[in-house]
């Protein structure tokens, strides 16, 4: 966990930080990661670190991230990653607009 933090805080180095986590494929690293990437605007492999961490406590985040850069059809695996552990509205509202968008 250490390792994947200095490669995001203090090298800032989101391509090593990823090959890193793929070799150690670790839930807080995944998350740590996915956290990082959110924060650097790269919304498509955010999406993909928390799924692999099983991760849905940034679902606001990546709700907002989805909507405003249009990726409906990417959001839909996390959505429903996370309604399994959450029961929280905006999931359930979120993973039913992103359907109809996608028809």
């Amino acid at each position: 966990m250490l390792a994947v933090g200095v490669l995001l805080d203090f090298m800032n180095d989101l391509g090593r930080a990823k090959t890193f986590a793929t070799q150690v494929d670790e839930k807080r690293v995944w998350s740590k990661l996915g956290k990082a990437q959110l924060d650097h605007g790269h919304i498509t492999d955010a999406i993909d670190s928390f799924i692999l961490a099983k991760d849905p406590s940034e679902y606001a985040q990546i709700c907002t991230a989805a909507n405003d850069a249009g990726i409906w059809l990417e959001v839909i695996p996390y959505l429903q990653m996370a309604r399994l552990t959450l029961q929280e509205n905006l999931v359930h509202t979120e993973l039913i607009h992103a359907f109809a968008l996608i028809e």
